[in-house]
């Protein structure tokens, strides 16, 4: 029995435990709730912050070793470190001693309150609601063309839901299924306008042009030439999607429209980035299959904007839809959630130097089709009212709350503050483009409370 329960012990200290920590963060002195203590475990760093009462849960799915230690941490008080082979999974009360700071022999605790949410300023709004069109920032002017208008519901579900006569499920089936032919159906329609959005001015305006109407595509303006590629569009009876094969080149001097029918890199939702004189893009979805299921390509394609050639220069380790960024010469590709990953999210990072990929794994389950922008070391993410924060260098993943509850939106940083607009809102029932604009100002963040935090 000694041996079995010494194999035992050296089994759970060997492949680890995954736990939940629950409990409630006090002040030692006056046995007040403590908000905002962050607490988390090391290697890999997560954690989450306690709530207005002090309380915490923090959930993990991976193995802790007995050696593991629940980190406990905030501004105003003194750090405190519990060995997690203390703590016997029941809700937990930790006590944490006031930090007192002296200056001038003048002894003082350092308070400060933090805001419960990122805040945003609304912008005016765009001239359609619409989403997944292309886009660029170029000299303080968001450029954005085509993209989504399209308003989808779900028949079945709406005529259960927003038809009084449905509540006793008594209805017949006929009765269900005229109910069906009267609901709103998905109307597809693609844009075609061209818009820039003057931030200095904060003022939108039309570009006189007519492009093909697409949607899902890239915007890049390099120069003084916006270019236009990938993505797809409508047959003429609004029943078929076809990849979209030309490039559209609009001249910004003259407002004049070029067409490029030379096109390798057919996809939708590609990654795409600017890198000095040329235009990458990586993967996307090429069809979708009557089960749902997409197929994906994993080519790599270069295009030279200065001899218009194009070359094919690798292949992607995964297939899929995606965002990507670039800082400096390290390529951040965020994998858009999908059937075939189990509706996850990835992120890969790619080293343009040494040809290398790296994956860094899952994302949070919140983030599912972000608005993505970044400024030096940092990539800003907003998904459904949910903000996160990822700083390259630490490969730490901060989440914010927020009460910008749109999906799919295209984001950009200038100034220390980013510009989100266009996006969707979506429930159980329907999708709806949205047209409205905001500016965060990213200074509020040393000021708004973190929600939890994970190292990638």
């Amino acid at each position: 029995m000694r041996h079995f329960l010494i194999i035992i012990s050296y089994l759970i200290s060997f492949y680890g435990f995954s736990q939940t920590f629950r409990g409630v963060i006090i002040d030692k002195e006056n046995n007040t709730h403590i908000e905002g203590a962050n607490i988390y475990i090391l290697n890999p760093k997560k954690g989450v912050v306690s709530d207005n009462k002090g309380r915490f849960t923090l959930k993990l799915d991976l193995d802790l070793q007995q050696r593991d230690s629940l980190y406990i941490s905030h501004l105003s008080y003194e750090s405190k470190t519990i060995p997690v082979n203390t703590l016997n999974g029941q809700r937990i009360t930790i006590e944490l001693s006031p930090k007192v700071e002296e200056l001038e022999n003048i002894e003082f605790v350092t308070e400060r309150k933090l805001h419960p949410k990122v805040k945003f300023e609304v912008l005016e709004n765009m001239d359609l609601s619409v989403f997944a069109f292309g886009s660029d920032l170029k000299e303080g002017k968001i450029y954005i063309s085509g993209g989504d208008l399209s308003e989808r519901n779900d028949p079945a579900l709406k005529a259960f839901q927003l038809n009084p006569s449905f509540a006793d499920m008594q209805a017949s089936l006929d009765k269900f299924l005229t109910e069906m032919r009267y609901t709103t159906k998905t109307n597809k329609v693609y844009n075609d306008k061209i818009n820039f959005f003057d931030i200095k001015k904060g003022k939108w305006k039309e570009l006189p042009l007519t492009l093909r109407r697409r949607a899902y595509h890239k915007l890049h303006v390099y120069q003084d030439k916006v270019y236009i590629i990938g993505g797809k569009r409508l047959s003429s009876n609004i029943r078929y999607e076809y990849l979209d094969p030309k490039i559209e080149v609009v001249h910004l001097t003259d407002n004049s429209i070029a067409i490029d029918d030379t096109n390798p890199h057919q996809a939708v939702n590609p990654g795409s980035f600017l890198y000095k004189d040329r235009i990458i893009l990586l993967g996307g979805s090429l069809k979708i299959k009557n089960n749902g299921f997409k197929v994906y390509s994993d080519k790599i394609h270069s295009l030279n904007l200065k001899t218009g050639l194009w070359y094919e220069i690798g292949n992607t380790p995964f297939k899929g839809e995606m965002k990507t960024v670039l800082l400096e010469d390290k390529l951040y590709v965020f994998e858009l959630a999908s059937l075939k990953n189990n509706q996850k999210s990835f992120l890969h990072i790619f080293d343009l130097n040494s040809g290398k990929w790296v994956s860094k794994g899952k994302l949070p389950e919140e983030i599912r089709d972000p608005g993505v922008a970044s400024s030096d070391n940092t990539i800003y993410l907003l998904d459904d009212g949910k903000f996160f924060v990822f700083d390259s260098k630490t490969s730490l993943l901060r989440e914010y709350l927020s009460d910008l509850f749109i999906q799919g939106a295209t984001m950009h940083y200038h100034e220390n503050s980013l510009y989100v607009l266009g996006g969707y809102k979506k429930d159980n029932i329907s999708m709806l483009p949205s047209s409205q604009m905001f500016r965060i100002d990213l200074d509020q963040l040393d000021n708004t409370k973190v929600n939890l935090f994970t190292e990638l």
